[in-house]
């Protein structure tokens, strides 16, 4: 009894642990297969709308929205790149404005003794030399570098003695100083005028740039002469469908741009792929969530494994589904529809996808017995029965009596082929498909045409005529 116990502790910790699990696992392809759909569908949708919008007649391919929008986007990025230049050449004209304010800082203490100073040597020279008197100036206050070269153009330093020669030279000393400074802040305010005629020039090129953008697509089509005969009603629908088409870029690290710009049908089977694991995760989430119906099953066959490989075998099934129906064999849509322009709903691969994942052991007998059925009608070398040939023969327009006369074959001959009554050989019935112009497998069937008859079967108490798509075998 207390091993018993002790097996039954056990047990029921591993189903906690499986449980925990199998319920992460459920948690992870939900999220992932939901993300994954929305993404694969939505762009689907873009893709689908997209192709809605005429353009003189020629439906808008996705090739040439990514050249509109990348033209689009050169604009854009063109205005950005002006904005930046005029954000540059401000911050440069703030930089140089401080940069004057730093020498004037600078110039202001050099000079301001200096014209004192250059007053009080004069003075000194005059009375070490009686006889000397410096020519005055006119307006010398309106420049102290005009007073000190007036100053040092009229004196004799060699008459200078010891004293009046050390103050010369410290007022040269600083007269250079001052003078590079002087330089400097001229080169400076030249500068500021050039970056001001800079900036007036970025101003006026970013409201070039930015009346382009606003244009839009509007100025640029308006200058590609394939885009001249549009009217206006076109010119909104290329402009809408380039900024919602642009729009994308800036979602999700561009994710959904990436997927609309993918093929088509790479982006469908994606789609299928992530349908048919979203199929099989409400299929293994049923059967989770309802394990005490199913324990006995979950005890022997739905173990972890199981958990693990069902959505990916529900994808794989969804995407044989998908074939199967693109092909015209499951007959999901007119088989005289399906051709490399054909296209489904998204919604309806959805749906197809989903219930494949979900149902996937019903969709794998549906494969089977589509698969019996063409291998049964692919035995080409066998007598077959003309099931066809009377509907082919009023479409072409031609008659029994030229084919007999052409090929050689008794016109009796012929006429039991069209009545049913006789089956075609193999290699007369490849002359009757290149005759007739028609494929031969929708000419010809394997059963016979009394295979069904005998005594009027009746289905839950009504009589079956004979052609009636509900008599039984």
């Amino acid at each position: 009894m207390a091993g018993n116990g002790a097996n039954g502790n056990g047990k029921s910790g591993l189903d906690e642990v499986s449980n925990a699990i199998i319920g992460t696992w459920l948690f992870f392809l939900y999220l992932l297969t939901i993300i994954i759909s929305i993404l694969m569908l939505s762009s689907y949708q873009i893709q689908a709308r997209m192709q809605v919008v005429d353009v003189s007649g020629v439906s808008l391919s996705i090739w040439r929205l990514i050249e509109l929008s990348e033209s689009y986007a050169l604009q854009e990025q063109e205005k950005e790149t002006r904005e930046q230049a005029l954000e540059q050449a401000k911050a440069k004209l703030t930089g140089i404005e401080a940069r004057i304010r730093e020498l004037d800082a600078q110039y202001t203490p050099v000079f301001d003794e200096f014209y004192r100073d250059v007053r009080q040597f004069k003075g000194a020279y005059e009375r070490a030399n009686p006889d000397f008197r410096f020519v005055p100036l006119d307006r010398h206050r309106s420049s102290v570098k005009v007073l000190y070269e007036d100053v040092s153009g009229q004196i004799d330093e060699d008459n200078l003695d010891e004293t009046l020669a050390q103050t010369f030279a410290d007022l040269t000393t600083r007269f250079a100083a001052g003078d590079d400074i002087f330089r400097n802040i001229s080169s400076a305010k030249k500068n500021a005028a050039t970056v001001t005629e800079e900036i007036e020039q970025d101003r006026d090129n970013l409201a070039e740039a930015a009346e382009r953008v606003r244009l839009g697509v509007f100025g640029i089509i308006g200058a590609d002469p394939r885009y001249a005969g549009l009217n206006e009603n076109e010119k909104a629908q290329l402009q809408d469908a380039v900024s919602e088409f642009s729009s994308l870029k800036n979602i999700f690290w561009r994710v959904p741009y990436s997927l609309a710009i993918m093929p088509t049908e790479i982006l469908v089977l994606f789609l299928v792929l992530a349908m048919g694991v979203l199929g099989s995760t409400i299929f293994i989430t049923q059967l989770f969530f309802r394990r005490d119906k199913y324990q006995s099953k979950i005890d022997d066959d739905l173990n972890l494994a199981f958990f693990f490989s069902r959505p990916w075998f529900g994808a794989i099934t969804a995407l044989s589904i998908f074939v199967l129906a693109k092909a015209g064999v499951l007959f999901l849509t007119d088989p005289t529809s399906q051709s490399g322009q054909a296209t489904l709903s998204p919604f309806f691969i959805s749906f197809i996808a989903i219930i494949s994942g979900l149902f996937s052991e019903q969709a794998i007998q549906a494969i089977k017995k589509a698969a019996e059925e063409w291998f049964r009608n692919q035995n080409t070398f066998a007598d077959r029965w003309g099931i066809g040939l009377n509907q082919a023969l009023e479409k072409s327009g031609r008659d029994k009596a030229s084919f007999a006369s052409a090929t050689g074959i008794p016109i009796e001959t012929v006429e039991a082929w069209f009545a049913e009554e006789k089956p075609v050989a193999p290699d007369k019935q490849d002359i009757l498909s290149a005759w007739l112009e028609a494929p031969v497998r929708t000419l010809f069937t394997d059963i016979p045409p009394n295979a069904n008859r005998g005594d009027t079967p009746t289905v839950d108490g009504d009589q079956v005529t004979e052609g009636n798509p509900s008599q039984k075998p």
